[in-house]
């Protein structure tokens, strides 16, 4: 007896007994069946056939399902359609389903354990993969995103892109999200705690690090600025270039500003109070201060003036020279000027009232004063003679020696001069 199924396939059952048949399948395989029933209709199911061992059922449909195939052991269906889903494999182990679609999906293959599902598309997703343990979800794509990892733990989230960003990694604790690109920014970090984000770029800026705390940010540039970093508290900004200035930094409060060159001014330090300047010469002036009340200005110098004080008050100059004059310091005020020096005149007075003014000498003259009434010229020696005396009136001179003559008195009027001697003549005045 020959049956003939819906399709090109031949069964051929051969008897070879009363309850024994040989299923001969077109090609090589033969089957041997115990039948316990076989039922043949003119309307669906047209077959029906019962074993005692397996296939336990096998039911033929002229419609769909075209086959129906019961097994005691694995598979324990195969269910055969025409039509979608084409086949259906019921297992009672792993995988405990097996379901093939001619259209999408078109495979899903259900696990009792790993993966519980695998669901495979000719179009997006090509694969979905569910498990129950991580990765709790493996979805392939052919384009954007090419693979999503889901996972109930660390990272929660993988997804992996042909294009940028190329990967993006979530995570439930820190880093929370890591998001790497093929180009610029290269690496976004994102942290929910410090730092709270970290920028990396392969151009500049090369790093960005932002923390919630302090440093609130960190720029790193391979470039100038090399190093930018933002404080909410002091310094407020800490600015580093591999070229002048070399340091840049703010303070909100004192110093406010501390700028370090590598050529001059090496330092430059600015105060909200006194020193407002700190400025820091390696060639001269070697240091400049300047307040904003007394001195005003403090000019240090390695060479001359050693030092140059300015003040708003008196004196408002002071100028320190390691050679002459060694000391210039300068009054609104009398004295207006008082001149030092280490050699002569040691001494320089300049008044702006009587003495107008007053030079001191190492040497002869040892004091010279000078008067804007009289006496206009007082000249002090340590030889003779010992005192010269200048009047704009009478006596118009008077010279002191400590020999003879001892004084000598000069008058614009009689006697014209008035001259006194230790021994004789003691006095000799002369009239016009």
């Amino acid at each position: 007896m020959t049956l003939t199924p819906a399709g090109s396939s031949n069964i051929t059952l051969t008897l070879a007994g009363s309850s024994n048949i040989t299923l001969t399948l077109a090609g090589s395989s033969n089957i041997t069946l115990t039948l316990s029933w076989i039922i043949k209709q003119n309307a669906n199911p047209s077959w029906i056939i019962k074993h005692n061992t397996y296939p336990s059922w096998i039911i033929k449909h002229d419609t769909n399902p075209s086959w129906i195939i019961k097994h005691n052991t694995n598979p324990s269906w195969i269910i055969k359609h025409d039509t979608n889903p084409s086949w259906i494999i019921k297992h009672n182990t792993n995988p405990s389903w097996i379901i093939k679609h001619d259209t999408n999906p078109s495979w899903i293959i259900k696990h009792n354990t790993n993966p519980s599902w695998i669901i495979k598309h000719d179009t997006n997703p090509s694969w979905i993969i569910k498990h129950n343990t991580n990765p709790s979800w493996i979805i392939k794509h052919d384009t954007n995103p090419s693979w999503i990892i889901k996972h109930n733990t660390n990272p929660s989230w993988i997804i992996k892109h042909d294009t940028n960003p190329s990967w993006i990694i979530k995570h439930n604790t820190n880093p929370s999200w890591i998001i790497k690109h093929d180009t610029n920014p290269s690496w976004i970090i994102k942290h929910n705690t410090n730092p709270s984000w970290i920028i990396k770029h392969d151009t500049n800026p090369s790093w960005i690090i932002k923390h919630n705390t302090n440093p609130s940010w960190i720029i790193k540039h391979d470039t100038n600025p090399s190093w930018i970093i933002k404080h909410n508290t002091n310094p407020s900004w800490i600015i580093k270039h591999n070229t002048n200035p070399s340091w840049i930094i703010k303070h909100d409060t004192n110093p406010s500003w501390i700028i370090k060159h590598n050529t001059n001014p090496s330092w430059i330090i600015k105060h909200n109070t006194n020193p407002s300047w700190i400025i820091k010469h390696d060639t001269n002036p070697s240091w400049i201060i300047k307040h904003n009340t007394n001195p005003s200005w403090i000019i240090k110098h390695d060479t001359n003036p050693s030092w140059i004080i300015k003040h708003n008050t008196n004196p408002s100059w002071i100028i320190k020279h390691d050679t002459n004059p060694s000391w210039i310091i300068k009054h609104n005020t009398n004295p207006s000027w008082i001149i030092k020096h280490n050699t002569n005149p040691s001494w320089i007075i300049k008044h702006d009232t009587n003495p107008s003014w007053i030079i001191k000498h190492n040497t002869n003259p040892s004091w010279i004063i000078k008067h804007n009434t009289n006496p206009s010229w007082i000249i002090k020696h340590d030889t003779n003679p010992s005192w010269i005396i200048k009047h704009n009136t009478n006596p118009s001179w008077i010279i002191k020696h400590d020999t003879n003559p001892s004084w000598i008195i000069k008058h614009n009027t009689n006697p014209s001069w008035i001259i006194k001697h230790n021994t004789n003549p003691s006095w000799i005045n002369k009239q016009h």
